[in-house]
C-alpha cells in the first residue's frame, strides 16, 4: 500500500493556520492611529535648536562688533587729542604772533613798511589751517560774548549804537568746533554831551 503522507494541507479556518500580527492592535509594528510621529517630532526640534544657536551667534558676533568699533573710535579719538595737545603751545604761539603782526600792521598802515607784516601775518594764517585752524569774523555788529572779547570802547553820542560793535581789532581762532581765541573787537560806548559852560544862560543874556 502507498505511505501516507504525514503532511496535512492546512484547510481554511483550521487552527493550524499561522496568525499574522495587525499592526493596529497592541504590540503591532506600526504607530496606533492618532499618535503623533515621533520621527518627525525628533526632527523638527532639532531644526528648531540649529535656529536659535543660529540666531545667538549672530546675537553675540554683533554686540562684539559693536564693542570693537566703540574701541577703535575711543582709539582715534585718544591718539588726536595727543597729537592736538603735542602742538597745541605751538598753535597757541602762532596765535600770538598773529596778534602781534596785527598791531604792528596797524601802526604802520600810514607809511610804507605796512606790507612785510601784511605778508608775514598771511603766511602765518596759512600755516594755522595746515592743523585745520581757521579765522573767523562776526558777521553784523552785535556784540556775542561767546565769540568776542572786548578790547577797546569808542565814546558815541547816539543811544542806539551803545554796545554794538565799532571795528573787530583782531580775527577770532577755531579748530573744528573748539573755539581756541575770541574774537577782539571795539564797542561803542555811550557818552552824553556835557553842558557848554562857557556859553551865558538865557538868564544873563536877557538880564544884559
Amino acid at each position: 500500500m502507498p505511505q501516507e503522507s504525514h503532511e496535512r494541507k492546512a484547510e481554511p479556518g483550521s487552527s493550524t493556520e499561522a496568525a499574522v500580527p495587525d499592526a493596529t492592535e497592541p504590540g503591532g509594528t506600526g504607530s496606533p492611529p492618532g499618535e503623533p510621529d515621533q520621527l518627525g517630532c525628533g526632527f523638527q526640534e532639532g531644526v528648531d535648536r540649529i535656529i536659535e544657536a543660529f540666531e545667538r551667534k549672530l546675537a553675540y558676533d554683533h554686540a562684539k562688533q559693536v564693542q570693537i568699533d566703540r574701541l577703535h573710535e575711543e582709539l582715534s579719538q585718544h591718539r588726536a587729542n595727543a597729537a592736538t595737545r603735542a602742538y597745541r603751545p605751538l598753535v597757541m604761539g602762532m596765535i600770538q604772533l598773529h596778534g602781534k603782526l596785527g598791531r604792528l600792521l596797524a601802526s604802520a598802515r600810514d607809511t610804507s613798511g605796512a606790507a612785510p607784516f601784511e605778508d608775514l601775518r598771511e603766511d602765518v594764517e596759512l600755516l594755522l589751517e595746515q592743523f585745520g585752524i581757521t579765522t573767523y569774523r562776526e558777521a553784523g555788529d552785535t556784540f556775542d560774548p561767546r565769540r568776542q572779547k572786548v578790547f577797546g570802547k569808542i565814546a558815541t553820542e547816539d543811544p542806539l549804537q551803545a554796545g554794538k560793535v565799532m571795528a573787530t581789532l583782531a580775527p577770532g581762532f577755531e579748530q573744528g568746533a573748539e573755539l581756541l581765541e575770541k574774537e577782539r573787537v571795539a564797542l561803542y560806548e555811550y557818552k552824553a554831551t556835557a553842558p557848554d559852560t562857557t556859553s551865558p544862560s538865557r538868564q544873563e543874556a536877557q538880564d544884559s
